[in-house]
């Protein structure tokens, strides 16, 4: 339990002193609120920004329709991985990623093999520059 002011004068003086640390706490909240404002704004107008720069400029299809193959891409991807003819992908983003599908290609999780638009196009370069022919259809 707290002591009694000994006086009027310093009862006075002990709310005056809590009245200002008051204000301060409000006044530096205020300054926290608005600054937290900010950033979700400036996060916000981020998001957005690569949003628009992605749709703005999205990366076109190499190919719209693909030789027929006589095995499947993922059989493909598995016998000239070891190949160095086999271009790398970008890795995929961290937001569209589905954990229950996994890619040979990427080598991660987010999409399944067999629907990989970035290996139907690597395959179909691979065979216009005629090292796949032993996997065409006849």
């Amino acid at each position: 339990m707290k002591e009694a002011a000994p006086s009027y004068h310093d009862l006075v003086r002990r709310v005056e002193a809590h009245i200002i640390a008051d204000e301060e706490i409000e006044a530096h909240q205020q300054q926290f609120d608005r600054g937290m404002k900010r950033r979700r704004e400036q996060e916000a107008s981020s998001v957005l920004r690569k949003n628009v720069e992605r749709r703005g400029n999205p990366q076109p299809r190499q190919h719209h329709r693909f030789t027929p193959l006589s095995t499947s891409r993922a059989d493909i991807i598995c016998a000239i991985q070891s190949n160095e003819v086999l271009r790398k992908p970008r890795p995929l983003t961290k937001n569209i990623r589905d954990q229950t599908k996994y890619c040979e290609f990427h080598q991660g999780r987010g999409h399944n093999t067999k629907n990989c638009s970035k290996l139907k196009d690597e395959i179909e370069r691979l065979v216009k520059q005629g090292l796949l022919g032993k996997f065409l259809r006849n």
